[in-house]
């Protein structure tokens, strides 16, 4: 099963291989680390990619729902 959402601007989706690079930069900001009590600081490499395969495992069985917010360009902006 496939979810898309859109507006205007942006759409949700969920997270694809490709955005691991951008996810590592977001999660690795430490004002975002400190927010939460399960991102690290820093950020591991490969760490970006083994949760977006969890995501979308947990997707697949209806556990959790976790969505990209992508801007129209199709550039990763925020989860």
């Amino acid at each position: 099963m496939i979810l898309n959402f859109e507006t205007n601007r942006l759409f949700l989706r969920l997270f694809e291989p490709s955005d691991a690079k951008m996810v590592q930069v977001l999660a690795g900001n430490v004002e975002v680390a400190g927010t939460t009590l399960s991102i690290p600081h820093p950020y591991p490499d490969g760490v970006a990619e083994g949760w977006i395969e969890a995501t979308r495992q947990s997707f697949e069985k209806g556990d959790s729902y976790t969505f990209a917010m992508v801007k129209k360009e199709d550039e990763l902006h925020g989860y």
